[in-house]
């Protein structure tokens, strides 16, 4: 399966193991995931300092909103369920920033998913080209044109992700499900703040 048709939803998820009984200091207890923020802000930051454009912090509300949306992710029964902030994150930063923007800032957004929904598969590694040739192309997007255009992307990328899974073996309902949330929610996003976000830089 795909890491989006396969998430997390236990309490205690099994790479941190079973509650101990003995006392444990918060670092120890939360090893990994501190390591994981550390990770983020550490190609944020880098992120930042290559680019070299104050309007580059930014994109640090829509990076935060993605750290929130994958935490709940990895709480989330439905495993076709296409609710993510990558897409309109990657097209936005390549639309606004350029190229380079569009690519980092889609392989950190989807290092966060992964990250923090806890879904490590090495399907990422087929996941990653894909927003690296969105966050690409988005920089030939008119930004005043960012919502058509967003739309527009979002059945491309869908199209490429059904192909991908379909040969994959992924079953052709969750194939087909997660296609529709995802292509429904995306709209959404790119409708109601795709105006908004190009305002930010306007």
């Amino acid at each position: 399966k795909f890491p989006w048709l396969t998430m997390q939803t236990a309490a205690y998820p099994s790479e941190y193991g079973t509650p101990q009984a003995t006392e444990e200091s918060y670092f120890e207890r939360n090893k990994k995931l501190l390591i994981r923020y550390g990770v983020v802000a550490l190609l944020t930051m880098i992120f930042i300092l290559l680019l070299g454009s104050y309007k580059v912090l930014l994109l640090v509300p829509l990076l935060a909103a993605n750290v929130a949306v994958s935490w709940m992710r990895r709480h989330v029964t439905i495993s076709w369920f296409g609710f993510e902030l990558i897409l309109i994150t990657t097209v936005f930063s390549g639309a606004a920033f350029g190229s380079v923007a569009g690519i980092v800032m889609g392989v950190i957004c989807l290092f966060t998913n992964y990250a923090f929904s806890k879904s490590h598969h090495h399907y990422f590694f087929l996941t990653v080209p894909i927003y690296m040739f969105i966050g690409f192309i988005a920089a030939f997007i008119p930004l005043e044109s960012l919502v058509g255009w967003g739309i527009v992307v979002t059945f491309f990328y869908n199209a490429v992700s059904f192909m991908i899974s379909k040969a994959a073996g992924a079953k052709m309902f969750n194939i087909v499900m997660f296609m529709i949330t995802n292509i429904l929610f995306n709209i959404f996003l790119f409708v109601r703040f795709g105006p908004m976000l190009t305002s930010w830089v306007g």
